[in-house]
């Protein structure tokens, strides 16, 4: 009974431990994604400003 318990125990924490790795690889692409997207408004207002000069 007491390993059923323990051997439960260690399953979901390396259930936690991959949800985890797998949390911090969504959190690093959604950062990678949105400081693409903000050089790309930096270089659309760039742009635009050059435009605005000629």
């Amino acid at each position: 009974m007491n390993w059923l318990i323990l051997m439960r125990a260690r399953w979901l924490l390396w259930g936690a431990k991959r949800d985890i790795k797998e949390a911090r690889r969504a959190i690093d692409l959604y950062e990678a994604f949105m400081d693409r997207a903000d050089a790309r408004t930096a270089l659309a207002k760039r742009l635009k400003e050059q435009l605005k000069r000629r």
